[in-house]
């Protein structure tokens, strides 16, 4: 397949660098060790030489990552199965065209093989392609047991993309009505109800959180600020006022620098709202 290195940009090899010296981070030179281990115990079985491809991978050594799954499929290891980490390893490279064909390569050996979905609806988004994109993600859906919520937001990032912000809430409720109230996804969908308007339903989706957790700080400002931005000045002040007193409390338990500077906030969110009657008084 030749070498990445002596073709890829100068940044890039920067950036391998800068990626094998942070190599020594704690466990990794045992993994390493295991890795080699492995194959001096079993050299033939692909399956080693794609564990040390997968951590030279990690550690930016492009060139020796994909020498390992070469010698994986050599000993035969499926070609969807290769193709598809080689794609991994040129996206993470940077070579996303090259990435996109590797992939190309594995779903013309297994169509819905998940992983090469994944990588491919990556490199599409990559390439400007959100509706291709999420066709991939959609495939991906169909067949992985389990999407995790990192996958629903990417999915998210390319009907967004894609000018289909609806469809990207939608997805979003589907994952929650499978898997129960993920926090990072309700969060996701009230930005989206609030960049469309939906006031109305961006608080439901807060006080839904607010029922797992009463005294959430954030929870409790962020309602605050659904309120302030629908225009219900009254109710979003003495929002504000309740979050405060929850952030109080929580300092006096157990101060911290996050709390301060949330009490800060909704101290100066408060003051807004009280000069906002004086100005109008004055007019």
């Amino acid at each position: 397949m030749g070498t990445i290195r002596s073709a890829l940009p100068r940044a890039v090899i920067v950036l391998a660098f800068h990626s094998a010296a942070a190599w020594g981070h704690p466990g990794a030179h045992e993994q390493e060790q295991a890795a080699e281990q492995a194959l001096v115990e079993k050299p033939a079985d692909p399956a080693n030489h794609i564990t040390r491809g997968k951590l030279y991978k990690e550690r930016g050594d492009w060139d020796a990552a994909l020498d390992s799954f070469q010698q994986a499929r050599t000993l035969g290891a499926t070609e969807e199965r290769i193709a598809t980490l080689e794609g991994e390893t040129f996206f993470a490279a940077g070579w996303i065209r090259t990435a996109s064909r590797r992939f190309d390569a594995a779903l013309a050996s297994a169509p819905e093989d998940p992983h090469a979905r994944i990588g491919r609806a990556r490199a599409r988004m990559k390439l400007g392609d959100p509706e291709g994109a999420d066709a991939d993600y959609a495939v991906a859906y169909r067949v992985l047991e389990r999407v995790s919520p990192g996958l629903v937001l990417e999915r998210r990032d390319a009907l967004v993309a894609a000018g289909r912000p609806d469809d990207a809430v939608a997805i979003i409720d589907e994952q929650i009505a499978r898997v129960g109230l993920v926090p990072a996804l309700q969060e996701s969908a009230i930005d989206l109800d609030l960049d469309r308007g939906r006031h109305d339903d961006a608080l439901r989706r807060v006080d839904a959180l607010l029922a797992q957790s009463p005294d959430h700080p954030l929870w409790s400002k962020r309602r605050a600020d659904v309120l302030r931005d629908a225009g219900r000045t009254e109710e979003a002040e003495a929002a504000y006022r309740k979050a405060l007193d929850i952030v109080r409390a929580k300092s006096a338990r157990r101060g911290s620098r996050r709390l301060a500077d949330l009490e800060k906030e909704l101290v100066a969110a408060l003051a807004m709202d009280a000069a906002v009657p004086s100005e109008r008084g004055g007019e």
